[in-house]
């Protein structure tokens, strides 16, 4: 398992679209992947359970990766929260 924390540096928290792709992201990859902040836990692959995380700018998200292709998939998640997010 591989697990870290990334900041939420999307100007607007994690809104539809944001969830959305980062959902599309995590679904590349055959591991679980889970996300959390504030307390709760949810499924990186799951819109709704993104959305319900209430992530807001600046937040601290704990990232983890667990599976077969775990590596990437942690890589690229972490890649796309850094970069990626903030133009959405």
């Amino acid at each position: 398992m591989r697990s870290g924390t990334v900041p939420l540096i999307n100007r607007w928290g994690m809104h539809a679209r944001l969830a959305f792709h980062l959902a599309s992201e995590a679904g590349r990859f055959t591991c679980a992947v889970r996300l959390g902040s504030h307390g709760r836990s949810a499924d990186g692959k799951d819109i709704m359970a993104l959305l319900m995380l209430e992530a807001m700018p600046g937040d601290e998200l704990r990232l983890e990766t667990d599976g077969d292709d775990e590596g990437p998939a942690y890589e690229a998640l972490t890649n796309f929260l850094l970069n990626d997010a903030k133009l959405l």
